[in-house]
């Protein structure tokens, strides 16, 4: 009884040493460049084909000040008074300066909008690491006049081919005809995955049992 009780205080001292230790694993926002496509300002209602920070491929693109109720029935924006627009086959992306980390759970949260005066098309959100796809959202959200909230994580294991290359992210409207889909307060979260202690306290016990055999 006593060598178990011994053997129990021992755990949690190491346990607690190691808590103490470990760093605290804290989201880290990663900057993209015109997030809420507020730039360049345009008047309510117009829009512009051209975007800072944002590549446009594929179609008909650009950054829209949308005049509620007309396009939208509540916000026409959710952060700032402009969103981003993409015409059906249209792309917006943009190259971040970060790069693709080992062990770093990653957040992707776009804010996906439909306009109440033109037909919703399908949609997709991509996040690249390099040429290589690690996430993406097909068209799972289906907003009516209004937007929604699209979040995508993933986790980077210890070895990836992809790791040192820049992050990506894709956003992309596609189908045909007059179809739009629109993106607004694009984000970015990494956290570093922080050391198991339950992979510490399972070495603990075995340590306790070794010495409880040499002991006895």
């Amino acid at each position: 009884m006593k060598i178990s009780s011994k053997r129990n205080k021992l755990i949690l001292s190491i346990l607690l040493l190691a808590s103490s230790l470990a760093p605290v694993a804290q989201a880290a926002s990663i900057f993209i460049n015109n997030h809420s496509f507020e730039s360049p300002s345009v008047g309510n209602g117009s829009f512009t084909g051209a975007v800072p920070g944002w590549t446009i491929t594929g179609g008909v693109a650009g950054a829209f000040n949308p005049a509620t109720p007309t396009h939208f029935s509540g916000i026409g924006a959710t952060d700032g008074v402009q969103n981003g627009y993409a015409n059906a086959g249209a792309t917006l992306s943009q190259t971040l300066t970060a790069l693709f980390a080992a062990d770093t759970q990653y957040t992707l949260t776009v804010d996906v909008g439909d306009r109440r005066d033109l037909v919703f098309p399908t949609y997709f959100i991509e996040l690249f690491a390099g040429s290589t796809l690690l996430v993406q959202d097909n068209s799972s959200l289906t907003p009516n006049d209004g937007f929604l909230t699209s979040t995508l994580t993933y986790l980077s294991p210890a070895s990836h081919p992809e790791l040192g290359q820049p992050l990506q992210i894709r956003l992309r409207s596609t189908g045909s005809g007059i179809q739009q889909v629109n993106f607004d307060n694009v984000r970015l979260d990494a956290v570093p995955e922080p050391s198991s202690l339950a992979m510490l306290a399972v070495g603990a016990m075995a340590f306790c049992n070794f010495r409880r055999r040499i002991t006895i």
